[in-house]
């Protein structure tokens, strides 16, 4: 019997449930529980997008950085060249 009052219970509330949704209230909890969803994930993708954004412009730096490296090491490779021929 105690099952069989659970199911009971239960069919209950998907009726008074499915009578809310097709309710003029119930279409309103719905549209804004949509419309309040897709404002948090609009939030996320913003949110991944400065994160990405910020991920390249430090691969972006560091990569800035190594060439710079590069560059100076060649301009003093050259400079020693330069001097070991004058001499």
């Amino acid at each position: 019997m105690a099952l069989g009052n659970f199911f009971s219970g239960v069919g209950n509330a998907w009726g008074k449930l499915n009578n809310f949704l097709g309710s003029e209230s119930g279409r309103n909890f719905v549209d804004l529980a949509g419309i309040g969803g897709a404002l948090y994930s609009g939030y996320n993708q913003q949110k991944n997008a400065k994160r990405m954004l910020d991920m390249q412009e430090d691969a972006y730096n560091f990569n800035r950085f190594l060439a710079n490296e590069q560059r100076a090491k060649t301009k003093a490779n050259e400079q020693k060249l330069l001097q070991a021929w004058a001499s």
